[in-house]
């Protein structure tokens, strides 16, 4: 059986960024994915998440400025100390995505 998530970054731009979580549900989506949520506070999000019902089966790790051009900096030396910073962050954030075991 084929799963499908929404990515909630691209689309419901018409409504506040954590009511985008109920959109999805209401369509009878059960998944969500999303780029980096640069100036969300990461436990609303989890908690839109969780009103919601729905799981995050994806992120993004920051990109930077994405309007100016930028796209991530793995690749890029001088930008590691920054890249690592943004991966750990991303890596707890996805932990406090996750259902409870």
């Amino acid at each position: 059986m084929l799963r499908f998530s929404v990515n909630i970054s691209m689309l419901f731009g018409e409504v506040e960024w954590l009511a985008r979580f109920q959109r999805p549900a209401a369509g009878g989506f059960d998944a969500v994915e999303l780029l980096w949520p640069r100036g969300v506070d990461l436990d609303d999000l989890v908690k839109a998440k969780e009103a919601a019902g729905v799981t995050v089966t994806l992120f993004n790790v920051d990109a930077g400025d994405m309007p100016a051009g930028e796209r991530g900096f793995a690749g890029d030396p001088t930008r590691r100390d920054w890249w690592r910073e943004r991966f750990e962050t991303a890596a707890d954030a996805g932990h406090l995505t996750q259902p409870v075991a």
